[in-house]
């Protein structure tokens, strides 16, 4: 036997032994955890659960006590037999007389208060109170973290056998044009060269795709622990920067780009968490990648299109609305918290983020206008009513119960208006 032949042997045995020893270890390892009732530790309540089409959706007859001391009082996340944020079950017909309307949204129009004091909940009560000949039904179909192009993809595959005769689309001005071009667990949009729009499945990075059955490691509780104990985020954040550096590396923005990104937002999310996750993201994102902001404008624009010509072949009346964010009504109550984001970022101030949701308000209005789509803009029937109040609250961002009830009443003001123009 030539010395050559006799060192491969060697190193292959070696490489054997030792692979048996890691499977070995595991085994032992997994074993033990049984034995020892070991599981990782519960995460923070998600309210959604995975969906093969829509990536995640809202679970269905659900109720949990919400740990949200800003609400003063205890909040109840609460959805109906259908997965819509309110006390009473849907059926699936709709009954005799009754004005079917589904409103469609992220947890702006979910709500982070109880059920009954959404917009959707208090649109219901004043257009029934104001019209009890003909009575309304609201269904709240809004969902966290829900992009508007999700919003049409529901409506389309889940909601149209409910028979709705009014659809109304709330966008949140403070992250949607963010979703607009984000590719994770929710349906996306991509643009060909000959400017049409092509369809995606969601890509799963923070739920699991139901359509796929489990593997052989999706059992292991060695391998949950272990997730558990470094926390999801380390995967996630991994797998995010492998799609942005797909998706991004055609704007020519590189790995560098997309690491000084990163490490922008870490640096404000430390000053102020709810700012960053629901308006200050955004304006974050376009900064480092204006190339993009174009894109989210025609596939915002697109969606629009699509929500046009579906309920238009369905007969069912469309309006679309953008729910301002904090900056653009209550800019007072944002200065201190938005100066330490400045000292922290030069670039980044509160007269820059309100001229940017403003811009891209306008931008929706005009779509609409263009396309034919009937539009209300909510922003001078907020600061009518306010009078000082509160509308958001001081550190999540979210509007309280006051600010969904202005949302509630200048829809209906304008709905309303509408309608006794119609019948004269």
């Amino acid at each position: 036997m030539s010395k050559g032949l006799a060192v491969r042997r060697g190193w292959v045995g070696n490489l054997l032994l030792a692979c048996c020893s890691v499977i070995a270890v595991l085994l032992v390892l997994e074993v033990g955890t049984r034995l020892l009732g070991l599981k990782p530790a519960a995460g923070p309540f998600d309210p959604n659960v995975p969906d093969a089409d829509l990536g995640m959706i809202p679970r269905k007859a659900h109720s949990q006590k919400a740990d949200f001391a800003e609400y003063q009082g205890v909040l109840i996340q609460q959805t109906n037999n259908l997965g819509f944020y309110q006390r009473e079950d849907t059926p699936r017909e709709p009954k005799p007389g009754v004005d079917r309307v589904v409103v469609l949204g992220d947890s702006f129009t979910a709500g982070a208060t109880n059920a009954d004091e959404t917009f959707p909940g208090v649109l219901g009560q004043l257009l029934n109170a104001a019209s009890p000949e003909r009575p309304t039904e609201i269904l709240n179909a809004g969902a966290g973290r829900y992009s508007p192009y999700q919003c049409y993809v529901r409506l389309e595959r889940q909601l149209m056998p409910l028979r709705p005769r009014h659809v109304i689309v709330a966008e949140y001005v403070g992250n949607d044009f963010l979703d607009m071009v984000r590719q994770d667990d929710r349906p996306y949009l991509t643009e060909l060269p000959n400017g049409s729009f092509q369809p995606h499945r969601p890509r799963f990075v923070t739920y699991h795709d139901p359509s796929e059955p489990p593997g052989m490691l999706d059992n292991s509780r060695v391998l949950a622990v272990f997730k558990g104990f470094l926390g999801p985020t380390i995967q996630y954040q991994f797998s995010r920067i492998m799609i942005l550096r797909e998706n991004l590396s055609g704007f020519g923005y590189g790995t560098r780009a997309i690491l000084n990104y990163i490490k922008h937002v870490a640096a404000l999310d430390d000053v102020g968490h709810g700012l960053m996750l629901q308006i200050l993201h955004q304006q974050v994102w376009f900064e480092h990648f204006p190339e993009t902001l174009p894109l989210s404008l025609r596939i915002n624009r697109h969606t629009i299109e699509m929500f046009r010509d579906l309920c238009r072949r369905n007969s069912m009346r469309l309006t679309y609305t953008v729910i301002p964010s904090k900056d653009m009504i209550e800019p007072e109550r944002l200065r201190p918290l938005m100066a330490a984001i400045t000292k922290k970022s030069p670039s980044t101030t509160l007269e820059k983020l309100a001229a940017f949701d403003e811009r891209l308000t306008g931008e929706t209005m005009r779509a609409c206008g263009e396309l034919g789509v009937e539009y209300i803009d909510l922003r001078a029937g907020l600061r009518d009513r306010r009078n000082g109040a509160e509308y958001y609250y001081p550190k999540d961002m979210h509007m309280n119960p006051a600010g969904n009830r202005a949302v509630a009443e200048t829809l209906a003001e304008a709905l309303l208006a509408r309608k006794s123009n119609a019948q004269n």
